[in-house]
Protein backbone atom coordinates (compact mmCIF):
# COMPACT_ATOMS: atom_id res chain seq x y z
CA UNK A 1 0.00 0.00 0.00
CA UNK A 2 1.42 3.34 -1.05
CA UNK A 3 -1.69 5.48 -0.73
CA UNK A 4 -2.99 6.94 2.52
CA UNK A 5 -6.34 8.18 1.21
CA UNK A 6 -9.31 6.58 -0.50
CA UNK A 7 -12.70 7.43 -1.91
CA UNK A 8 -15.72 6.39 0.09
CA UNK A 9 -19.48 6.85 0.06
CA UNK A 10 -20.66 9.29 2.70
CA UNK A 11 -24.24 9.53 3.96
CA UNK A 12 -24.48 13.28 4.56
CA UNK A 13 -28.20 13.28 5.36
CA UNK A 14 -31.27 11.08 5.12
CA UNK A 15 -31.37 9.79 1.55
CA UNK A 16 -28.32 11.89 0.55
CA UNK A 17 -25.06 10.26 -0.53
CA UNK A 18 -21.79 11.91 -1.60
CA UNK A 19 -18.38 10.49 -2.46
CA UNK A 20 -15.59 11.86 -0.27
CA UNK A 21 -11.89 11.42 0.37
CA UNK A 22 -11.12 9.56 3.60
CA UNK A 23 -8.07 8.00 5.25
CA UNK A 24 -7.29 4.37 4.46
CA UNK A 25 -8.06 2.40 7.65
CA UNK A 26 -5.35 0.43 9.47
CA UNK A 27 -5.89 -3.24 10.24
CA UNK A 28 -5.49 -4.13 13.92
CA UNK A 29 -4.24 -7.54 15.02
CA UNK A 30 -6.49 -10.34 13.75
CA UNK A 31 -7.76 -8.21 10.87
CA UNK A 32 -7.06 -7.64 7.19
CA UNK A 33 -7.17 -4.64 4.90
CA UNK A 34 -9.36 -5.53 1.92
CA UNK A 35 -10.19 -3.79 -1.34
CA UNK A 36 -13.91 -4.10 -2.12
CA UNK A 37 -14.45 -4.97 -5.78
CA UNK A 38 -18.17 -5.80 -5.95
CA UNK A 39 -20.89 -4.87 -3.46
CA UNK A 40 -24.52 -5.98 -3.39
CA UNK A 41 -26.97 -3.55 -1.79
CA UNK A 42 -28.99 -5.03 1.08
CA UNK A 43 -32.17 -3.91 2.80
CA UNK A 44 -30.21 -3.17 5.97
CA UNK A 45 -28.08 -0.72 3.94
CA UNK A 46 -31.21 1.04 2.73
CA UNK A 47 -32.52 1.21 6.29
CA UNK A 48 -29.53 3.34 7.29
CA UNK A 49 -29.97 5.59 4.27
CA UNK A 50 -33.72 6.14 4.13
CA UNK A 51 -35.38 5.02 7.37
CA UNK A 52 -36.24 7.42 10.17
CA UNK A 53 -33.64 5.94 12.52
CA UNK A 54 -30.63 8.24 12.52
CA UNK A 55 -31.00 11.70 14.16
CA UNK A 56 -29.99 14.52 11.82
CA UNK A 57 -27.16 15.58 14.12
CA UNK A 58 -25.48 12.18 13.58
CA UNK A 59 -24.78 12.94 9.91
CA UNK A 60 -22.47 12.47 8.14
CA UNK A 61 -22.18 8.80 9.03
CA UNK A 62 -18.74 7.09 9.03
CA UNK A 63 -17.08 6.84 5.62
CA UNK A 64 -18.20 3.82 3.66
CA UNK A 65 -21.54 3.33 5.38
CA UNK A 66 -23.41 1.53 4.01
CA UNK A 67 -22.25 -1.67 2.32
CA UNK A 68 -21.54 -5.14 3.68
CA UNK A 69 -22.21 -7.79 1.01
CA UNK A 70 -18.71 -7.73 -0.45
CA UNK A 71 -16.40 -9.53 -2.85
CA UNK A 72 -12.95 -8.12 -2.10
CA UNK A 73 -9.22 -8.55 -2.69
CA UNK A 74 -7.09 -9.16 0.38
CA UNK A 75 -4.50 -6.36 0.42
CA UNK A 76 -2.66 -7.09 3.68
CA UNK A 77 -3.13 -9.17 6.81
CA UNK A 78 -2.16 -8.56 10.43
CA UNK A 79 -2.53 -12.00 12.04
CA UNK A 80 -0.36 -11.33 15.10
CA UNK A 81 -0.37 -14.50 17.16
CA UNK A 82 -3.90 -15.50 16.04
CA UNK A 83 -4.17 -19.21 15.02
CA UNK A 84 -4.97 -20.17 11.45
CA UNK A 85 -8.81 -20.30 11.28
CA UNK A 86 -8.70 -23.39 9.03
CA UNK A 87 -10.80 -22.52 6.00
CA UNK A 88 -12.85 -25.14 4.14
CA UNK A 89 -11.21 -24.26 0.79
CA UNK A 90 -7.69 -23.53 2.00
CA UNK A 91 -5.95 -20.72 3.87
CA UNK A 92 -6.55 -17.15 2.72
CA UNK A 93 -3.49 -15.18 1.68
CA UNK A 94 -2.75 -11.66 0.50
CA UNK A 95 -3.94 -11.12 -3.08
CA UNK A 96 -6.81 -13.62 -2.83
CA UNK A 97 -10.36 -12.70 -3.92
CA UNK A 98 -12.77 -13.56 -1.10
CA UNK A 99 -16.23 -13.09 0.28
CA UNK A 100 -15.47 -10.53 3.00
CA UNK A 101 -17.81 -10.33 5.97
CA UNK A 102 -17.26 -6.79 7.22
CA UNK A 103 -18.00 -5.50 10.75
CA UNK A 104 -21.43 -4.55 12.06
CA UNK A 105 -20.88 -0.90 11.04
CA UNK A 106 -21.22 -2.09 7.41
CA UNK A 107 -18.78 0.49 6.05
CA UNK A 108 -17.39 -1.29 2.98
CA UNK A 109 -18.78 1.12 0.36
CA UNK A 110 -15.25 2.46 -0.01
CA UNK A 111 -12.06 1.68 -1.87
CA UNK A 112 -10.62 -0.05 1.21
CA UNK A 113 -12.15 -1.59 4.34
CA UNK A 114 -11.29 -3.74 7.35
CA UNK A 115 -12.49 -7.30 8.05
CA UNK A 116 -11.43 -9.90 10.59
CA UNK A 117 -9.21 -12.57 9.06
CA UNK A 118 -11.57 -15.36 10.16
CA UNK A 119 -14.35 -13.61 8.20
CA UNK A 120 -12.56 -13.85 4.85
CA UNK A 121 -14.13 -16.78 3.02
CA UNK A 122 -12.36 -18.33 0.00
CA UNK A 123 -14.52 -18.56 -3.09
CA UNK A 124 -15.33 -21.91 -4.69
CA UNK A 125 -14.95 -22.37 -8.44
CA UNK A 126 -17.59 -22.63 -11.11
CA UNK A 127 -19.76 -19.54 -10.70
CA UNK A 128 -19.43 -15.84 -11.41
CA UNK A 129 -18.55 -13.32 -8.72
CA UNK A 130 -21.98 -11.79 -9.22
CA UNK A 131 -23.56 -15.10 -8.26
CA UNK A 132 -21.22 -15.87 -5.38
CA UNK A 133 -21.72 -12.49 -3.69
CA UNK A 134 -25.34 -13.53 -3.02
CA UNK A 135 -24.03 -16.17 -0.61
CA UNK A 136 -23.89 -13.49 2.09
CA UNK A 137 -27.64 -12.88 1.92
CA UNK A 138 -28.42 -16.57 1.49
CA UNK A 139 -26.22 -17.31 4.50
CA UNK A 140 -28.25 -14.99 6.73
CA UNK A 141 -31.42 -16.79 5.65
CA UNK A 142 -29.88 -20.21 6.32
CA UNK A 143 -28.88 -18.97 9.77
CA UNK A 144 -32.49 -17.93 10.48
CA UNK A 145 -33.90 -21.19 9.13
CA UNK A 146 -31.73 -23.21 11.50
CA UNK A 147 -33.89 -21.87 14.32
CA UNK A 148 -37.20 -22.96 12.81
CA UNK A 149 -39.12 -26.02 14.01
CA UNK A 150 -39.83 -28.96 11.70
CA UNK A 151 -41.92 -27.54 8.83
CA UNK A 152 -42.35 -30.71 6.75
CA UNK A 153 -45.88 -30.64 5.34
CA UNK A 154 -46.57 -27.19 6.83
CA UNK A 155 -47.98 -24.07 5.20
CA UNK A 156 -45.94 -20.87 5.04
CA UNK A 157 -46.23 -17.21 4.07
CA UNK A 158 -43.23 -15.06 3.17
CA UNK A 159 -43.86 -11.31 3.32
CA UNK A 160 -41.43 -9.42 1.11
CA UNK A 161 -39.77 -10.67 -2.06
CA UNK A 162 -36.45 -8.91 -1.97
CA UNK A 163 -33.39 -11.15 -2.01
CA UNK A 164 -34.02 -12.34 1.56
CA UNK A 165 -37.65 -13.20 0.87
CA UNK A 166 -36.70 -15.05 -2.31
CA UNK A 167 -34.16 -17.11 -0.41
CA UNK A 168 -36.75 -17.87 2.28
CA UNK A 169 -39.02 -19.28 -0.46
CA UNK A 170 -36.15 -21.48 -1.54
CA UNK A 171 -35.13 -22.68 1.91
CA UNK A 172 -38.66 -23.34 3.18
CA UNK A 173 -39.35 -25.57 0.18
CA UNK A 174 -36.03 -27.38 0.73
CA UNK A 175 -37.05 -27.89 4.37
CA UNK A 176 -40.29 -29.56 3.35
CA UNK A 177 -42.95 -26.85 3.46
CA UNK A 178 -46.06 -28.09 1.65
CA UNK A 179 -47.09 -24.74 0.23
CA UNK A 180 -45.55 -21.25 0.26
CA UNK A 181 -47.40 -17.99 -0.41
CA UNK A 182 -45.23 -15.00 -1.37
CA UNK A 183 -46.53 -11.49 -0.69
CA UNK A 184 -45.11 -8.22 -2.04
CA UNK A 185 -46.11 -4.89 -3.63
CA UNK A 186 -44.03 -5.53 -6.76
CA UNK A 187 -45.34 -7.75 -9.56
CA UNK A 188 -41.80 -8.14 -10.91
CA UNK A 189 -40.51 -9.42 -7.58
CA UNK A 190 -43.50 -11.71 -7.19
CA UNK A 191 -42.78 -13.28 -10.56
CA UNK A 192 -39.23 -13.79 -9.31
CA UNK A 193 -40.72 -15.39 -6.21
CA UNK A 194 -42.20 -18.20 -8.27
CA UNK A 195 -38.75 -19.03 -9.65
CA UNK A 196 -37.47 -19.42 -6.10
CA UNK A 197 -40.17 -21.76 -4.89
CA UNK A 198 -43.34 -19.82 -4.11
CA UNK A 199 -46.46 -21.81 -5.02
CA UNK A 200 -48.77 -18.80 -4.87
CA UNK A 201 -48.04 -15.08 -5.25
CA UNK A 202 -50.12 -12.16 -4.02
CA UNK A 203 -49.74 -8.41 -4.55
CA UNK A 204 -51.03 -6.72 -1.40
CA UNK A 205 -50.57 -3.15 -2.60
CA UNK A 206 -54.31 -2.62 -3.04
CA UNK A 207 -55.78 -5.88 -1.71
CA UNK A 208 -56.25 -7.58 1.65
CA UNK A 209 -53.61 -10.28 2.27
CA UNK A 210 -55.44 -11.60 5.35
CA UNK A 211 -58.54 -12.49 3.36
CA UNK A 212 -56.37 -14.07 0.65
CA UNK A 213 -54.24 -16.21 2.99
CA UNK A 214 -57.25 -17.43 5.01
CA UNK A 215 -59.00 -18.37 1.79
CA UNK A 216 -55.97 -20.38 0.62
CA UNK A 217 -54.99 -22.02 3.92
CA UNK A 218 -58.31 -22.12 5.74
CA UNK A 219 -59.70 -19.94 8.53
CA UNK A 220 -56.97 -20.94 11.00
CA UNK A 221 -54.23 -19.41 8.87
CA UNK A 222 -50.66 -20.47 8.10
CA UNK A 223 -48.34 -22.62 10.20
CA UNK A 224 -45.41 -20.25 9.61
CA UNK A 225 -45.16 -16.59 8.59
CA UNK A 226 -41.85 -14.90 7.75
CA UNK A 227 -41.44 -11.11 7.81
CA UNK A 228 -38.65 -10.00 5.44
CA UNK A 229 -39.47 -6.30 5.04
CA UNK A 230 -39.11 -4.38 8.31
CA UNK A 231 -42.12 -2.05 8.06
CA UNK A 232 -44.66 -1.37 10.80
CA UNK A 233 -47.45 -2.53 8.47
CA UNK A 234 -45.82 -5.91 7.83
CA UNK A 235 -44.83 -6.50 11.45
CA UNK A 236 -48.48 -6.00 12.39
CA UNK A 237 -49.68 -8.21 9.55
CA UNK A 238 -47.98 -11.38 10.82
CA UNK A 239 -50.29 -12.28 13.75
CA UNK A 240 -53.35 -11.93 11.51
CA UNK A 241 -52.01 -14.60 9.14
CA UNK A 242 -50.80 -17.20 11.63
CA UNK A 243 -52.53 -20.16 13.21
CA UNK A 244 -52.90 -20.14 16.95
CA UNK A 245 -49.56 -21.33 18.39
CA UNK A 246 -47.96 -21.11 14.95
CA UNK A 247 -44.46 -19.73 14.28
CA UNK A 248 -43.60 -16.11 13.44
CA UNK A 249 -40.12 -15.33 12.13
CA UNK A 250 -39.14 -11.66 12.27
CA UNK A 251 -36.22 -11.17 9.88
CA UNK A 252 -36.66 -7.70 8.35
CA UNK A 253 -34.71 -5.01 10.22
CA UNK A 254 -37.27 -2.54 11.68
CA UNK A 255 -37.34 0.77 9.84
CA UNK A 256 -38.25 2.66 13.00
CA UNK A 257 -37.04 2.60 16.57
CA UNK A 258 -40.63 2.04 17.76
CA UNK A 259 -43.74 0.56 16.14
CA UNK A 260 -47.40 0.93 17.07
CA UNK A 261 -47.90 -2.82 17.50
CA UNK A 262 -51.18 -4.78 17.50
CA UNK A 263 -50.16 -6.55 20.67
CA UNK A 264 -53.55 -8.05 21.57
CA UNK A 265 -53.92 -9.96 18.29
CA UNK A 266 -50.33 -11.15 18.68
CA UNK A 267 -50.90 -12.10 22.34
CA UNK A 268 -54.05 -14.13 21.71
CA UNK A 269 -52.43 -16.16 18.92
CA UNK A 270 -49.84 -17.44 21.46
CA UNK A 271 -47.20 -17.62 18.71
CA UNK A 272 -43.76 -19.11 18.76
CA UNK A 273 -41.73 -15.99 17.91
CA UNK A 274 -38.23 -16.01 16.45
CA UNK A 275 -36.12 -12.94 15.74
CA UNK A 276 -33.04 -13.50 13.60
CA UNK A 277 -30.08 -11.10 13.57
CA UNK A 278 -26.26 -11.27 13.55
CA UNK A 279 -25.68 -14.32 11.37
CA UNK A 280 -21.97 -13.62 11.90
CA UNK A 281 -22.44 -15.30 15.29
CA UNK A 282 -22.73 -18.68 13.55
CA UNK A 283 -19.62 -20.64 14.63
CA UNK A 284 -17.10 -20.80 11.81
CA UNK A 285 -19.48 -18.91 9.51
CA UNK A 286 -21.09 -22.26 8.73
CA UNK A 287 -24.19 -20.65 7.23
CA UNK A 288 -22.10 -18.60 4.79
CA UNK A 289 -19.97 -21.58 3.84
CA UNK A 290 -23.12 -23.61 3.18
CA UNK A 291 -24.51 -20.79 1.04
CA UNK A 292 -21.33 -20.60 -1.04
CA UNK A 293 -21.46 -24.37 -1.47
CA UNK A 294 -25.11 -24.33 -2.58
CA UNK A 295 -24.52 -21.61 -5.16
CA UNK A 296 -21.25 -23.05 -6.48
CA UNK A 297 -22.81 -26.49 -6.97
CA UNK A 298 -25.78 -25.04 -8.83
CA UNK A 299 -28.29 -26.19 -6.23
CA UNK A 300 -30.06 -22.90 -6.81
CA UNK A 301 -29.92 -20.56 -9.79
CA UNK A 302 -29.54 -17.07 -8.31
CA UNK A 303 -29.17 -15.24 -11.61
CA UNK A 304 -32.86 -14.16 -11.90
CA UNK A 305 -32.48 -11.78 -8.96
CA UNK A 306 -29.41 -10.06 -10.48
CA UNK A 307 -31.03 -7.22 -12.38
CA UNK A 308 -28.94 -4.03 -12.23
CA UNK A 309 -25.35 -2.88 -11.70
CA UNK A 310 -23.75 0.55 -11.34
CA UNK A 311 -20.25 1.97 -11.14
CA UNK A 312 -19.05 3.38 -7.82
CA UNK A 313 -19.48 6.95 -9.08
CA UNK A 314 -23.21 6.19 -9.44
CA UNK A 315 -23.64 4.71 -5.97
CA UNK A 316 -26.38 7.24 -5.10
CA UNK A 317 -28.39 6.05 -8.12
CA UNK A 318 -27.80 2.44 -7.09
CA UNK A 319 -29.15 3.10 -3.60
CA UNK A 320 -32.19 4.92 -4.98
CA UNK A 321 -33.09 2.16 -7.43
CA UNK A 322 -32.74 -0.51 -4.75
CA UNK A 323 -34.96 1.61 -2.51
CA UNK A 324 -37.65 2.44 -5.10
CA UNK A 325 -37.66 -1.08 -6.63
CA UNK A 326 -38.57 0.47 -9.97
CA UNK A 327 -37.69 -1.01 -13.37
CA UNK A 328 -38.14 -4.54 -11.99
CA UNK A 329 -35.15 -4.09 -9.69
CA UNK A 330 -34.03 -7.18 -7.80
CA UNK A 331 -30.51 -7.29 -6.39
CA UNK A 332 -28.59 -4.12 -7.27
CA UNK A 333 -24.79 -4.37 -7.53
CA UNK A 334 -22.08 -1.70 -7.32
CA UNK A 335 -18.85 -2.27 -9.23
CA UNK A 336 -16.04 -0.66 -7.25
CA UNK A 337 -13.13 1.23 -8.90
CA UNK A 338 -10.80 -1.80 -9.17
CA UNK A 339 -13.55 -4.19 -10.30
CA UNK A 340 -12.37 -4.53 -13.90
CA UNK A 341 -8.72 -4.90 -12.84
CA UNK A 342 -9.30 -7.99 -10.70
CA UNK A 343 -12.69 -9.50 -11.61
CA UNK A 344 -12.69 -10.77 -15.16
Amino acid sequence: MTTSSMRAASLVGRGKTDIIDAPVPEAPVGHALVEPLLIAICGSDLMKIYADLVPEEFYPLPAGVSGHEVIARVVSMNPGDEPDPGYPWGTVKEGDIVLALVPVVENAMSEFAIATIENLLPLPKGKTYEELILAQQLGTVIYACKRLPNIVGKTAVVIGQGSAGLFFNLMLRRMGAEKVIAIDHSDARLEMGKKFGADIIFNNKDADPVEFVLKEFGPDGADLVVEAVGEEETYNLLPHLIKRMGTLLYFGVPHKLRFDFDVMTWFRKVPNCIVSVNANNDPGNQCMVQALDMISKGETDVTPMLTHSFGFDEVAKAYELAHSREDGAGKVLVKMPSHDKYLK
